[in-house]
This record gives C-alpha cells, sequence and structure tokens, in this order.
C-alpha cells in the first residue's frame, strides 16, 4: 500500500472498512494512489532533468538543443551516450562562462578532442600524478602569434648624399616585442666600399672598414645571435667569406651588433660610397668613380598583437597512450569521441575573445606502431667489376759498374800556441786572465 493510498483512506469515516487490505474499496483508493505517485515522480523528474548533473534522455537533448548541440553519431554508428553528452556539455557551459581566457581556449580544444575540459575530473591515482601535467601540455598555447616577417627596399628608391648612396626602409608593423633581424644589402651595379647600417634617430648601428668591398652581385648579410655575437659574411659566386672582422659599431666602438627592430616605428638607412672616397683604399684595377647601386633587405620575427598559436598532436590519441604507457596508467582518458580535426579552427573562433585572432597548428609525432607509420630507410648497392691481365713478356736486364772512389788529399796546416798568464789592472774593467 503506497503512502497516498494511506492518506486516501485515512480521509474516509472507519464505517466504510477502506483501510481493509482484501475491500473493493481499498482496492480503489490503492488504484487512484497508484497513478497519483506515478504523476508525482514524473512531475519530480522533469524538475530534475533541469539540471544537467540528473537529466537524461530528451531531457539531456532538450539541455544540448538550448546551446546549439546535439547528439553526436559515433564512427561505430551508435548515438552518443547520455554520460558522454553530458560532460561535454559541462565544458560547453564552462566555456559560455569562461571565454576568452587561455584557459578556456586551451578546455575547450580538449573537449573538442574528446579529452575532459577539466583535466582535474580524469580519475589518476596518486602514482600517476605527473601524467595530468603531461597530458596537457599536448594542448599549447602561445600568445602573440609570432610571424616571419621580410621588408625589402629596391634600389630604385636610392638618393645620393655626401659622396654615398643612401638607401632607406621604413618599417611600421605593429609587434609586442623587439627581435634580432637579418640585415642583407646586394650590390646591383659598382663596387661598394664604406658600408653602414643605421636605425635613425637612436645612434645604433655598424659600419665597415673601407678595406671590405663588395662586388656587383654579391650580398652582405649582417645578423647577431642570441649570445650577443656578431657574424657578418659576403655571399657572392666564389662562394661566402666572414667578414666580421672588418666591423664596428655605428659609434667606432667595438664589438659590433646589429639593433634590434623595436616595438613602434623605425626607420633603417643603408649607406655606401666608392672606393675614391678613401683614396687609401681605392684600386684602380676594382673601383669606379661612379656610385655604387644597391638594394637592402630585413627579415625578423615579429609578435602580433591581438593573436594566439594553439598547437595540437596531429594523432593525439597515439600521444595520449604513450603517456600512459610512459605512466603505466590503464584507465579511461578520453570522456567522448573528439571532433574531426577540421572543426577544431570553428572550436577557437567561437571561445576566442572579441577583436583576437586564434590559429591552430597540428604538430606531427609519428606512431611507433600503425597504419599512419611513415618509415623511411635507405640502401645503397653496386656493382664492382674486376680485371685481371696476364702479362707472358719476359725481360732480363743486368747492370755493371764501378764503385770505387779515391781521393787525394794536399792539405797542410801549421799552427802557433803562446801560452801565459796576463794581469792587467784597469778602472773601468775586470782583470782579464788569457790562457792559451
Amino acid at each position: 500500500m503506497t503512502t497516498k493510498t494511506q492518506r486516501l483512506a485515512a480521509l474516509l469515516p472507519e464505517v466504510y472498512a477502506a483501510r481493509y487490505g482484501d475491500g473493493t474499496l481499498h482496492h480503489l483508493l490503492d488504484a487512484i494512489g497508484a497513478e497519483l505517485t506515478r504523476a508525482d515522480a514524473a512531475v519530480k523528474r522533469l524538475l530534475s532533468s533541469h539540471w544537467i548533473d540528473y537529466a537524461e534522455g530528451q531531457g539531456l537533448d532538450g539541455l544540448a538543443a538550448t546551446f546549439g548541440e546535439r547528439r553526436r553519431i559515433l564512427r561505430d554508428g551508435n548515438a552518443e551516450t547520455d554520460e558522454a553528452l553530458r560532460q561535454r556539455l559541462k565544458s560547453l557551459v564552462a566555456r559560455f562562462t569562461g571565454g576568452g581566457t587561455v584557459e578556456a581556449v586551451k578546455g575547450a580544444v580538449r573537449s573538442a578532442l574528446g579529452l575532459p575540459f577539466d583535466l582535474r575530473d580524469l580519475p589518476l591515482p596518486p602514482t600517476a600524478g605527473g601524467l595530468r601535467d603531461a597530458i596537457a601540455a599536448l594542448v599549447d598555447l602561445t600568445e602573440f602569434a609570432p610571424d616571419p616577417t621580410r621588408m625589402r627596399a629596391p634600389a630604385s628608391e636610392g638618393k645620393e648624399e655626401d659622396d654615398l648612396w643612401r638607401l632607406d626602409l621604413d618599417v611600421d608593423l605593429p609587434s609586442v616585442g623587439t627581435d634580432q633581424p637579418v640585415v642583407q644589402l646586394r650590390v646591383t651595379r659598382g663596387v661598394a666600399r664604406n658600408i653602414s647600417v643605421e636605425v635613425a634617430g637612436t645612434g645604433e648601428g655598424v659600419r665597415a672598414h673601407p678595406q671590405l668591398a663588395l662586388q656587383t652581385g654579391e650580398t652582405l648579410v649582417l645578423e647577431t645571435d642570441t649570445q650577443g655575437g656578431f657574424f657578418a659574411r659576403v655571399l657572392g659566386a666564389e662562394g661566402q667569406r666572414s667578414v666580421g672582422h672588418l666591423f664596428l659599431a655605428w659609434d667606432g666602438s667595438s664589438p659590433p651588433m646589429v639593433p634590434e627592430v623595436p616595438t613602434g616605428t623605425s626607420t633603417w638607412i643603408f649607406r655606401a660610397g666608392s672606393g675614391f672616397a678613401a683614396d687609401q683604399w681605392s684600386a684602380f684595377d676594382e673601383d669606379t668613380f661612379d656610385l655604387p647601386v644597391f638594394e637592402a633587405e630585413l627579415s625578423w620575427t615579429r609578435y602580433q598583437p591581438l593573436t594566439f598559436d594553439l598547437t595540437v598532436p596531429y594523432f593525439l590519441k597515439d600521444a595520449v597512450q604513450r603517456l600512459c604507457d610512459d605512466y603505466g596508467y590503464t584507465g579511461p582518458v578520453f570522456a567522448y569521441e573528439g571532433l574531426p580535426l577540421t572543426r577544431i579552427q570553428e572550436v577557437v573562433d567561437a571561445t576566442r575573445a572579441a577583436g583576437v585572432r586564434g590559429r591552430v597548428n597540428f604538430s606531427l609525432n609519428l606512431p611507433v606502431d600503425g597504419a599512419d607509420r611513415h618509415e623511411t630507410s635507405e640502401q645503397l648497392s653496386g656493382v664492382l667489376l674486376a680485371r685481371s691481365t696476364e702479362d707472358t713478356n719476359l725481360t732480363e736486364a743486368v747492370s755493371v759498374g764501378s764503385i770505387n772512389t779515391l781521393t787525394l788529399s794536399h792539405d797542410q796546416e801549421e799552427s802557433l800556441r803562446i801560452g801565459g798568464i796576463f794581469d792587467i789592472s784597469t778602472f773601468d774593467d775586470s782583470h782579464q786572465v788569457f790562457l792559451d
């Protein structure tokens, strides 16, 4: 007898015998109470279906529809389970509440790939604590996406200035950080000496000794490595040669260093002249009276504002499996079937903050085994041909000669020796003794 039946029976007087279990009235009240109980349970299920932790079936589908989502069809053709859809919707809610942050973007991408939005939800044992950090590192986000940039100043924009040929290169590209550039100067006509590179208004730059001469077609390359070392080389038809020892800093001090590309606007000034501007270095069989003509190029890495690069492994499941093997973990990691890699950019676009541009890159770490393994091997084979020639010709030879040598000597030697002790006192020298 349900609680509803008891409550209905208590409303009737004792004369009706409603509490008697075998009575007709009791059976009627029991049927009505059961229907009321089922209706009450349905109402409770309806209320709980509005909560993502308790929603099931169509109720969960209705919650997913409010976010524009629906059950995914897995690779085996079956529909996504309630638990998988629930976990994905939880990550989606977290994405809406925290969109635009680094962790929100990384979590959304992890969720789209089938991993939990929050890796703390992984039921890892204490012995595999490092596995969580290793899996988190598979999805990497780099703020201010690096962009290899190259700018060129053609030779036609040059002009004459104080017996030198000058070429300006204006840099007006936004960047959130500085970078060491690679400077190239290529001579298109004449012979270039007295070469210099300067950043206008900063007092920074480098200048070459007049001894350095660039022939037509040769290219001067200047760069500074991350350790502050300066390198200069000349590229030409005959190869390359190092000329770093012929350079000084712009103010004449040493060691030289290529200036950094600033974050704001800058003007790079390139100058070169003929050898006859410095008589001690002019060569009548090499230099010309005309000023040289050259072109310049600047290449560096620009860190773009309001951008980020997101990198994920192309073979994510293989990468996760290798990490699990390394940590000895055999439990589940993926919460549900992930989206195709072609749709990851859509997830990033939906999660990024307004005005920010995100790019998706895939890293390729080939699996050890499987159909996607691309193994390369090299083999060297050759054919050895040996030839032997037999010569039956006989040759005999006999040599006869004299090895006697007679030498006559008529040398004579005479000598005269005088022995004694000579003691002579002097005011400016010591005593001298001569023996024999």
